[in-house]
């Protein structure tokens, strides 16, 4: 109980940490500006940043349900409050100018998110409340480490890899960031994740919508996601009356 109280602790102390950063520090504000600065194809509206509330108030929920779960806290461990402290260490990075050194923690940010994912996927804690705020928070981290490595090689000056131009890449990973939706649904049973991929997208749709075959292929995989988003809950819809 002794080790649960002192992780516990230490997971709201990190969170408050990166919630702080993310929102009531000065430097926050330096963020919107470079945002807008840097232009890659693949990124999304404006908008879809506001996914950080949603992700931060569920956390928050998920604190209070999770003090009944001290076997699940100790499990998880370090990886949480390491991954809080990333996600503030990122602000500074990124808005300092160390896009470079930015990617390589949102790389960790996305590693430490995985972990933790599995962890709550593989164990008796497998609950709908308990996965849920993981989902939508490694569904944007999925997404936003694309987002930092297109910044990324823009400031760096570099348009193409291997010979082959941004836009290629751009609507390469918009099939690989659908291929990983429907993964989690068909998997990992994951409709959350999917539902931030989905928002991704709508929200590239509406930055890019001028580009070559961008929409069109935003508006594909929206289709392809959304018939096996409704496959799944009819599915579940079906279960759960075959239960009764």
């Amino acid at each position: 109980m002794a080790k649960f109280k002192s992780l516990y602790f230490l997971i709201i102390i990190t969170y408050i940490i990166a919630l702080t950063c993310n929102y009531l520090l000065p430097v926050r504000d330096n963020l919107k500006t470079l945002n807008e600065q840097i232009d890659p194809l693949f990124k999304p509206a404006g908008f879809a940043y506001s996914i950080w509330f949603l992700i931060f108030l569920l956390l928050l929920i998920w604190f209070f349900r999770v003090r009944d779960e001290p076997e699940l806290v100790e499990d998880i461990g370090f990886w949480l409050p390491a991954n809080f402290l990333l996600n503030a260490l990122w602000i500074f990075l990124f808005t300092s100018g160390a896009f470079f050194w930015s990617l390589v923690d949102m790389v960790l940010i996305l590693i430490t998110l995985i972990v933790i994912y599995r962890k709550i996927q593989h164990t008796t804690y497998r609950s709908f409340l308990l996965r849920f705020p993981f989902s939508i928070y490694l569904g944007w981290i999925s997404v936003a480490t694309i987002v930092n490595l297109f910044l990324t090689l823009r400031v760096y000056g570099i348009y193409s890899i291997l010979g082959l131009s941004e836009w290629f890449w751009t609507l390469l990973l918009l099939l690989v960031v659908g291929y990983f939706g429907l993964y989690m649904i068909v998997r990992q049973q994951d409709i959350a994740y999917a539902f931030v991929t989905l928002w991704s997208y709508l929200a590239i749709l509406i930055e890019r919508g001028g580009y070559p075959f961008i929409p069109y292929t935003c508006w594909i995989m929206i289709g392809i996601l959304s018939i096996f988003i409704a496959w799944k809950l009819v599915d579940r819809l079906h279960i759960g009356e075959a239960g009764r």
